[in-house]
């Protein structure tokens, strides 16, 4: 099976959502929304030079919100019966995901000066841009 014969089999099944699958795709959508906010927010500060605080709610929110959005994705992905053996799109979304995840830590890193943060900053940001471009090129 082609990537486009891949693509019109994941473009009906997005288009048929009921209930739960439609409360998926929300909470999964709000969920990319807020963790990217606060990626924003907590990297441009790490960038600025100015680390945020350890405060619970800087430990754990982003936690809980990340936490959410992989629960969220992998029961879309039960649901549309999507395995990244046999669907390439999703294999490279999870590939980029993987990637994204590791240079998004860099960021964070205390140690990490500041001009490395910055371009792994603006690295994470570019595959986060790739992670949603591939997803959206599938729910059309």
């Amino acid at each position: 099976m082609t990537l486009n014969n891949n693509i019109r089999v994941s473009h009906k099944r997005m288009t048929d959502y009921h209930g739960g699958m439609r409360l998926l795709l929300y909470v999964h959508l709000s969920c990319v929304l807020t963790s990217l906010l606060l990626f924003l927010w907590r990297g441009g500060m790490a960038c600025a030079g100015q680390p945020l605080k350890k405060t619970w709610q800087r430990r754990y929110v982003p936690d809980l919100v990340d936490s959410l959005l992989f629960v969220s994705g992998a029961g879309m992905a039960w649901q549309l019966h999507l395995s990244p053996l046999t669907t390439q799109w999703f294999a490279i979304k999870l590939l980029l995901l993987m990637a994204y995840i590791g240079v998004a830590a860099l960021v964070m890193w205390e140690t990490l000066a500041l001009p490395y943060k910055r371009i792994a900053f603006a690295t994470a940001l570019l595959l986060f841009f790739c992670i949603v471009t591939a997803a959206s090129h599938i729910s059309r």
